[in-house]
């Protein structure tokens, strides 16, 4: 959980090059474990001791791997009716 909090932070920075790598990290672990990386946000956005902002992005990025998108998990379950 801690990798994963680490990008989340990142994300958050102001820095573009840093916050692109942080995107590019975030993406590799989709494609790596997507899975684990999506039980990892719902992990993170629970837990008290993440910092609120940090658990918020947590969310929409849930939110983003799992409904918003053509990608999503959502989107290819609704295409298989």
């Amino acid at each position: 959980m801690a990798a994963l909090v680490e990008v989340l932070n990142k994300l958050l920075l102001p820095d573009n090059v840093v916050r692109r790598n942080a995107e590019d990290s975030f993406n590799e672990m989709m494609k790596v474990n997507s899975e684990g990386t999506i039980i990892t946000l719902f992990q993170v956005m629970i837990d008290s001791n993440v910092s609120p902002h940090i658990r918020k992005l947590s969310a929409v990025l849930l939110r983003r791997t799992l409904v918003d998108t053509e990608e999503s998990a959502y989107f290819k379950l609704s295409q298989q009716k």
